[in-house]
């Protein structure tokens, strides 16, 4: 069933010293696979624990740190298989603000990567056989010294559209915003 195999090293990134640890451990009889990655760089931590079984694999990932100054502490469930790569139970704060909610990337035949941090800029830019299912929820969150309240946002990308079901905010002065509709590029 393949051996144990760790992998860890050092380095820079962006001038601040980078270090990495994983291990994927031997499988048990029900051929799981233990997986646990350690990634450091600067003050940023991230971590995953959980568990291969063939071309799937699930566990807890986890972020802690400083960004913009603040404290900020992410976690969630991450799934990923040949169709899917899905991050649910997201709990998240950056100082005071607290975000919840589940990101699913719909994988089509062949798909085997998705960039995390550029997706946002090119939901309307997918490939035809990608969707991706956005619901998010903020309880509270601090722009230009105000408070915004109860923010949510519930969407699909798919097939150069943009489909906004739910798009929600409380604004201070009591004012409610919320919006509907589809995006086209």
């Amino acid at each position: 069933v393949g051996p144990m195999l760790s992998l860890g090293g050092r380095g820079q990134l962006g001038g601040r010293p980078l270090d990495l640890s994983a291990e994927r451990g031997v499988a048990g009889p029900d051929g799981l696979r233990p997986l646990w990655v350690r990634l450091t760089a600067g003050d940023m931590h991230l971590t995953f624990d959980g568990a291969q079984l063939d071309d799937d694999v699930a566990g807890r990932l986890g972020l802690d740190g400083v960004a913009a100054g603040q404290p900020l502490a992410v976690e969630a469930r991450l799934t990923y298989g040949p169709d899917e790569l899905a991050l649910s139970d997201v709990a998240a704060r950056l100082g005071e603000g607290r975000v919840v909610g589940v990101v699913v990337a719909s994988l089509g035949a062949g798909a085997r990567q998705v960039d995390l941090l550029a997706l946002p800029a090119q939901l309307l830019d997918l490939p035809p056989d990608v969707v991706v299912n956005h619901d998010l929820g903020v309880e509270r969150l601090r722009w230009r010294g105000e408070w915004l309240r109860h923010l949510r946002l519930s969407a699909i990308a798919e097939g150069g559209a943009l489909s906004l079901s739910r798009a929600a905010a409380d604004l201070p002065g009591a004012t409610r915003l919320a919006a509907d509709g589809v995006l086209r590029r």
